[in-house]
């Protein structure tokens, strides 16, 4: 802990002012002495001017003394005329105040209190300090509010404060830009998010709607002039900056309106269906579209890592039992509605690509999405986090039914030595372990679970080879609920 910058230094404020009456002078000693209460050292003629002290010499010493960080000019009539005249103490001290004020010193350093206004409420200020900052205490109903003001002038906590400067918006750094439509829909339907507005479930639909035919728009045909998986990874990226807008959205549903939240998981399902050929396509390459299979699993994985972040084990519950009504169009019989699982699906072009250009990479769509997210929220981390507890929701199915085919791609960077993934991390604390797994694995035990994820281990060398990645060790098997 920094005691220097949770205690700073008192300020200091020197007061000037003119002896214009008894009762005058008795308001304020008083507004310095309630300062004094407030955390400022006040200098002021009747505390700090002793008996036989040149007093033009002291003035001249608070106005010009480096220790002092704050002089306050209490103005009236009798103040200003003062000032003007160069008449007393007053005007001396205006002779040295203006050499200050039209010198190099910093502005802030002076400010003056307004007691008294004349018969067309104007301020009684000197000439030589009109047009400059003051506090309103010319009649009591102003007071209070002037007075904080000072405070916070006098303290340097400001009411209002300057925003850090952020990063520049995606559609500045990245070559695809989302069209005015799409961007005005999502604007309004996250601020209506944000402010728990009634008409937020029917803008985040409009957005959605807008979001889908946008996607709809974006090159996925093969030219015969260009390699198939050139247009295919353009395409993604060209997504992406939508996926980011739809991250920001998923983010305000979760802190500040979860009720909307149905409405997104329809979003997802048209995303969804984005990834098959209506019934009416005769002729494709299917291929075609591997973009939208990439942009969907990539989604899901931004839904569930936004979700964690937020701790809504809730809204990630709602996530993975939803029956999503992603329309294939192959007219299979079968449900009509699939698993989170469908989002998961196996991508042709990066092993095309892997394979053209010779890369030797063992997953080149998780070097994909770990390329897009080291930077920015969510990161490759809470990715990563996602798709290993997506995977043991997959991995783990209620009694009765089978399991769902879910591959963890993005689990290849996931090496030995990874520490564990924080959702599990945190979990050593029973109270935090019961907060999410009686939501999410309802129907099994914690010492069922531990027995599927050291299962899961074990196959995990069927999909990365012979080191498989550390399942028990991402989930912290072994200190799970181990604290109070």
């Amino acid at each position: 802990m920094n005691k220097a910058t949770d205690n700073p230094p008192a300020p200091k404020a020197f007061i000037s002012y003119a002896w214009s009456s008894p009762m005058h002078e008795t308001w304020v000693l008083s507004l310095a002495s309630r300062l004094m209460e407030d955390g400022v050292e006040v200098v002021l003629d009747k505390w700090d001017l002793k008996p036989g002290h040149d007093a033009f010499a002291f003035m001249e010493s608070m106005v010009t003394d480096a220790t002092v960080t704050k002089v306050v000019m209490i103005c009236d009539k009798v103040y200003a005329e003062k000032a003007d005249g160069r008449a007393g103490g007053v005007g001396a001290e205006a002779q040295i105040l203006t050499a200050q004020l039209y010198g190099k010193t910093s502005q802030d350093r002076y400010a003056a209190i307004v007691t008294e206004t004349d018969d067309e409420d104007k301020a009684y200020l000197p000439t030589y300090y009109k047009g400059r900052i003051h506090f309103d205490f010319s009649r009591a109903d102003r007071e209070e509010v002037g007075y904080e003001e000072l405070l916070r002038w006098l303290h340097n906590k400001p009411l209002y404060i300057k925003p850090k400067i952020g990063t520049r918006p995606d559609f500045l750094v990245h070559p695809t830009v989302v069209t005015s439509a799409v961007s005005s829909k999502f604007r309004r339907s996250e601020n209506a998010l944000k402010q728990n507005s009634s008409t937020a479930s029917g803008l985040l639909r409009e957005y959605g709607e807008a979001l889908i035919s946008e996607l709809r728009t974006i090159p996925i045909q093969r030219q015969s002039d260009r390699e198939f998986d050139e247009i295919t990874l353009e395409a993604i990226d060209s997504m992406r900056l939508h996926i980011r807008q739809l991250a920001s959205i998923v983010q305000a549903l979760a802190r500040f309106d979860g009720s909307a939240f149905s409405v997104l998981l329809s979003i997802y399902e048209k995303l969804g269906s984005l990834m098959f050929h209506g019934t009416d396509v005769t002729s494709y390459y299917e291929t075609d579209l591997d973009a939208f299979k990439a942009i969907s699993y990539e989604a899901f994985l931004v839904l569930i890592a936004t979700l964690l972040a937020e701790s809504r084990f809730d809204l990630i519950a709602q996530a993975v039992r939803h029956p999503y009504l992603v329309k294939s169009g192959r007219g299979a019989r079968g449900p009509a509605t699939s698993s989170f699982d469908i989002f998961c699906t196996y991508v042709e072009t990066f092993r095309h690509r892997n394979q053209r250009l010779k890369l030797n990479r063992k997953d080149l769509q998780a070097d994909s999405i770990h390329d897009s997210h080291k930077l920015g929220s969510p990161s490759f981390d809470q990715i990563m986090e996602a798709d290993f507890l997506l995977c043991l929701k997959a991995s783990v199915p209620p009694s009765g039914k089978e399991r769902l085919d879910y591959y963890p791609r993005t689990l290849i960077y996931a090496g030995g030595a990874y520490r564990p993934l924080d959702l599990f991390a945190r979990s050593e604390s029973r109270s935090f372990l019961n907060s999410w797994f009686p939501l999410l694995f309802p129907e099994i035990s914690l010492d069922d679970f531990k027995k599927a994820v050291k299962a899961l281990a074990q196959e995990g060398r069927q999909w990365f080879g012979y080191n498989g990645f550390p399942a028990t060790y991402l989930a912290n098997l072994e200190h799970l609920g181990s604290r109070e």
